[in-house]
């Protein structure tokens, strides 16, 4: 597993994690972290391929300010589409905001799923409702 990070903090952040990614369907110890603190707001990155950048890759992107957590990107690797792993991931992801404090979630839902579902309708499935204060965003009370 590779953890990048700067500064002692990110260093525990990342590694609270990955322990959190230890329960994912498809986690690996050859994938990679990466976790930046800067200004109170956390900002974490996980991929599974060797390049960051690889497009047909499974990957994340989160980050946390205040009591917020935002998931900002989750994809999972096409051929492995529709088994499941999605919500696996995201499990292990609202677990790590709980660790974290966070009191809700907050994403922005675009495109479809490869079943033809909204990707919103598969978040209102997992308890997402849109936002008042912004009607693109779908927000999940996650601690109460």
């Amino acid at each position: 597993m590779e953890l990048i990070y700067k500064s002692g903090i990110e260093r525990l952040i990342a590694k609270s994690f990955l322990q959190s990614l230890r329960n994912f369907s498809l986690f690996d110890e050859s994938h990679s972290i990466s976790c930046i603190y800067k200004d109170n707001i956390l900002a974490v990155n996980y991929w599974t391929e060797k390049e960051e950048r690889t497009a047909n890759q499974t990957k994340t992107s989160i980050s946390v300010d205040n009591s917020v957590g935002y998931l900002l990107w989750i994809q999972i690797k096409l051929e492995k589409r529709s088994e499941g792993h999605g919500t696996s991931l995201y499990n292990c992801i609202e677990n790590f905001f709980r660790e974290q404090k966070c009191e809700r979630v907050i994403l922005t839902p675009s495109g479809k799923l490869s079943d033809g579902r909204t990707k919103s309708e598969w978040w209102k499935n997992r308890g997402f409702q849109f936002r008042k204060e912004n009607p693109n965003e779908m927000e999940k009370i996650i601690i109460t």
